[in-house]
């Protein structure tokens, strides 16, 4: 029984792991999950009766295959609530779901959007640090934020900036996340600065 524990432990450990991990490496852990279920699809009928399969690893795999299903279906859900600003949703998943780092940023994106600086602030802070600062969280919010500025910026219409406030804190972090993706070996493209740059100059009008 021990035994099985541990079995079952280390594959849920690595299933989730998913909801942390960079893309790659989420694919890693379902694909490892994955290829368990394949190969041993008589017992994995077996594993889903109450008496299980009698292999602990295959009983731990199917039950680490049933966690990244339902994290999926999360991220579906989150998805969905993300490009329709729907924050109760967002707030409901990250509250359900404390580990994923990924949902905090893009929390914080539609926060600064909408004007919401505080949680703004909040969630970015709270997922650089789960991320422990790693070039993928700086990517996330570089890639949102820049959504955000081609947005608000009213690119052939008028701005749509909630606030002065709003506006300066915005290129203020796409400086600070540039200087953060390219310390840790990334790249930001020297037309998306000028661009940046550009349009910074408006905030003194909103």
């Amino acid at each position: 029984m021990k035994q099985r524990r541990r079995l079952i432990g280390l594959v849920l450990s690595l299933a989730f792991l998913v909801a942390a991990c960079g893309q790659e490496d989420s694919a890693f852990v379902e694909d490892f999950i994955k290829s368990w279920l394949l190969a041993h699809p008589i017992e994995v009928i077996a594993a889903k009766t109450p008496f299980g399969s009698g292999d602990p690893m295959i009983d731990a795999a199917v039950e680490g295959q049933e966690v990244i299903s339902a994290q999926d279906d999360a991220d579906k859900e989150f998805q969905k609530a993300y490009v329709n600003g729907d924050t109760q949703t967002m707030d409901d998943l990250i509250a359900k779901h404390p580990n994923d780092w990924g949902y905090k940023v893009d929390r914080a994106s539609v926060a600064l959007e909408q004007g919401d600086l505080a949680t703004y602030e909040s969630m970015s802070a709270q997922g650089e640090k789960q991320a422990t600062k790693r070039l993928s969280v700086y990517q996330q919010e570089l890639d949102n934020l820049a959504g955000v500025a081609r947005v608000q910026s009213g690119i052939g219409g008028v701005p749509l900036y909630k606030s002065k406030a709003e506006c300066a804190e915005l290129y203020r972090e796409l400086t600070r996340i540039t200087t953060s993706v390219e310390s840790n070996g990334g790249t930001v493209t020297n037309e998306n600065k000028a661009d940046w740059a550009r349009q910074s100059q408006a905030c003194d009008s909103v």
